[in-house]
């Protein structure tokens, strides 16, 4: 969640306008990032959740050791 300030989020190799109050969902292992290219500081809130007993799914560049 964008709190203060502009930016750029990019996801998955595309780019995005980020404004105050915007919300961004990333799935499991979706490379991502937000860039501050605004004249302010740029606040923003990361919310991470994980539900009770679902597990979260493999990155999908592991190797079967890994799993």
């Amino acid at each position: 969640v964008v709190a203060r300030g502009s930016g750029t989020w990019s996801l998955a190799g595309k780019e995005f306008p980020a404004n105050l109050g915007d919300i961004l969902y990333v799935e499991p292992w979706v490379y991502h990032g937000l860039t501050n290219t605004g004249t302010e500081p740029l606040v923003f809130v990361v919310v991470r959740y994980s539900a009770k007993g679902v597990k979260t799914p493999p990155r999908p560049d592991a190797r079967p050791d890994e799993l």
